[in-house]
């Protein structure tokens, strides 16, 4: 028996990878394997790393030296975007036995099988080939069960970006867009949805791209229609989408759709044009104003997250206060804030004009401040709604817990047998950190 453990960082589609990978060998090791969680020895540690901050750098940095002191005798393999973009570097630290960038993920089932039949893994064989690079590691012979602790599985159905915005370096680190095709994506919903899931998270680096490389080109909004029919009471929830991408059709989806979440997550980084304009962005403040304003219309209670970055180069306290004040001008329920962190290798980190640490980071307090007014504000709203709660596997002060197709986070009284299901709760009070309400009809 092989008892493998994962540490995965950063974005959803770096976990719906290490959920492929774990299917993967699930399926190929049976009952010779186990899945360890963090706390617990283990022999392989999987670290599946991002790169989009020196922050996540600094992150996966310190969890590898912390993996190898509580795991002395393990095989550590390091893996994601932070490999892909400093494999080299990464290859010169005795901790790591095994370094795979993105490209080469596919890989590590087999490394992991090795470990566990032969006592030793052989390297992977490593080219720079692009050709060679998975939009999707998930294989649908195996998937078997749910990820473990979590009713709302990922699934990755695209990969890479083809934007150059200044300041990401993801597109080195995932390459260009490529699509899974819609028989597997299909088909992956299918089997989750068999293995009991009741809401799958359809995520990519870039997701609105999806379809645009496969022959005939399709859209994601086809993809859903198509999910739709091909399922028969999964929910599907949206992870991000770019502004430019949010469609008069896609939006319609949104709101007619009972089993599409009234979720959406669409990145800003700035509400000031010419900041935007510098980050090579392919929007501006109006044009996202115009499309949240189309779905607040269709879509009056529905949850709005935001990406929004502090401090890029040349961010004067102007464009600061054009940003806080276009924020404070929608209706949004949550922020997800990042101040600035230059990225060698792209282009914001040779500008000039650099914020200075301290000013970013009273703007970044600011914003912070902000998205804890508007997601109380926004859970306060859903105070005598009745909505239809994903529960989770785990229980808050003795109570279930589970997400609204809103995400709304809201704790009531009720049996285990509920976990992992869908159930039609009411609203009716506000807590520190979520909503209490009553289960109804059971």
């Amino acid at each position: 028996m092989i008892r493998v453990r994962w540490k995965t960082f950063g974005c959803k589609a770096n976990q719906a990878d290490t959920d492929a990978l774990r299917d993967e060998v699930a399926a190929r090791l049976n009952d010779d394997v186990s899945f360890v969680p963090s706390g617990q020895s283990a022999d392989v540690v999987v670290m599946n790393t991002c790169t989009v901050t020196h922050q996540a750098d600094a992150d996966a940095r310190k969890s590898i030296r912390r993996a190898r002191r509580e795991n002395p005798g393990a095989k550590i393999i390091v893996t994601g975007c932070y490999a892909q973009v400093a494999g080299k570097k990464l290859e010169t630290w005795d901790e790591i036995d095994h370094v795979v960038g993105n490209i080469h993920k596919a890989t590590i089932p087999g490394l992991i099988t090795d470990l566990a039949v032969q006592g030793s893994g052989s390297p992977p064989v490593m080219d720079s080939a692009q050709e060679d690079w998975n939009p999707s590691l998930r294989s649908v012979d195996a998937i078997r069960s749910l990820p473990m602790g979590r009713s709302r599985p990922f699934l990755k159905v695209q990969d890479g970006c083809n934007y150059v915005c200044s300041f990401c370096i993801i597109p080195e680190a995932r390459g260009t867009s490529r699509s899974l095709s819609l028989s597997d994506v299909l088909a992956s919903a299918q089997r989750l949805e068999t293995a009991g899931a009741r809401e799958v998270v359809l995520t990519g680096i870039h997701l609105g791209h999806w379809g645009r490389d496969l022959t005939p080109k399709t859209s994601l909004c086809d993809l859903l229609e198509a999910l739709l029919e091909a399922t028969s009471e999964v929910r599907f929830r949206i992870s991000s989408l770019e502004p430019n991408e949010v469609t008069e059709r896609f939006l319609d989806l949104v709101a007619s759709r009972e089993r599409i979440c009234n979720h959406l997550h669409v990145p800003l980084q700035s509400g000031d044009d010419d900041v935007l304009k510098k980050m090579r962005r392919v929007y501006r403040s109006d044009w996202y104003r115009h499309i949240f304003s189309e779905y607040r219309r269709r879509v009056p209670d529905g949850g709005w997250g935001i990406d929004v970055m502090t401090g890029f180069p040349g961010e004067t306290d102007e464009a600061f206060q054009n940003t806080y004040r276009f924020l404070r001008s929608i209706d949004c329920t949550y922020l997800h804030v990042f101040p600035y962190s230059p990225r060698e290798g792209t282009v914001a980190a040779t500008m000039s004009n650099p914020v200075p640490p301290e000013v970013k980071k009273k703007r970044t307090q600011a914003l912070i401040a902000l998205s804890e007014t508007v997601q109380r504000l926004h859970w306060e709203r859903t105070v005598g709604q009745t909505r239809l709660v994903l529960v989770e596997n785990v229980r808050t002060d003795g109570l279930l817990r589970g997400m609204t197709d809103t995400y709304v986070p809201v704790c009531f009284a009720g049996p285990d047998a509920l976990m992992e299901s869908l159930v039609s709760v009411q609203v009716q009070s506000l807590g520190m950190r979520g909503t209490r309400g009553v289960l109804l009809g059971y």
